[in-house]
């Protein structure tokens, strides 16, 4: 049975079979050649760095299934933007209520993206915050700009239930810091909300919400709560096996 999409992307700590750990295989008329396990264990960098939570680790598009016709027009939609992806293209501003399934889409993005050698991060912007808030003290290793600069410089960023955050100045600046940057850069941003464009403004301000307009396309996800029907169906499929 061929393996499916998420079994390819998973990652291996074999020792190479073609250059046995070295890194380069000879190759005949062109001497010393990179061998492929560099480009593997390039991905498997970039995937560690991306702190990708281990909750979603399964997360994948070919796993995603609600039972409605709007799910699978979703995923067709998302494959031809990833297929399509170039740097400098339109990021996406993944919409819907809780649970309805947009940062599992969010994170399967980011990890295909990954695979075809970008690199990629992804934030919740409430963690962001506290980590950004926890450079403030001294014996902290890591620096606010070191943060920031990471955030605005990958090749795809995902920030993840932007508008969820307690606003103040402080945070404005920060997100505003990090929105503009990217815009002036061009770079890959996938946001995910509770609210549209619109109510984003109210929330972090018409700078931040009209860059992200200009930025992204919106991708609305109309559904019920996902992660409860995940669990219901869940629930079922146990009893049917007792």
């Amino acid at each position: 049975m061929p393996k499916t999409k998420s079994e390819n992307l998973k990652e291996s700590e074999n020792v190479c079979e073609f250059c046995g750990g070295i890194g380069y295989i000879l190759v005949e008329g062109k001497g010393a050649q990179p061998c492929k396990c560099q480009s593997d264990a390039k991905y498997q960098e970039n995937m560690r760095n991306a702190r990708i939570p281990k909750k979603f680790s399964n997360k994948f598009l070919d796993n995603f299934k609600t039972p409605t016709k709007k799910a699978d027009e979703i995923v067709q939609f998302i494959q031809a933007w990833i297929d399509s992806y170039s740097p400098g293209g339109k990021g996406l501003f993944l919409v819907g209520g809780v649970g309805s399934g947009k940062t599992h889409i969010a994170v399967a993005i980011l990890k295909e993206l990954i695979a075809r050698g970008f690199t990629g991060l992804y934030y919740n912007v409430v963690d962001l915050l506290k980590d950004i808030r926890a450079t403030m003290s001294k014996d902290y290793q890591v620096s606010e700009y070191q943060i920031l600069d990471e955030t605005c410089n990958v090749d795809v960023l995902v920030l993840d239930d932007i508008g969820a955050e307690k606003t103040s100045d402080w945070v404005l600046d920060r997100i505003y810091h990090i929105i503009n940057k990217r815009y002036e850069s061009q770079v890959t941003t996938i946001v995910t909300s509770n609210f549209n464009y619109d109510e984003n403004e109210a929330r972090v301000g018409k700078r931040i919400a009209s860059r992200l307009k200009e930025m992204c396309i919106m991708v609305h996800f109309p559904f019920d709560d996902y992660r409860r029907q995940l669990v219901e169906q869940t629930v079922i499929l146990s009893k049917k096996k007792k």
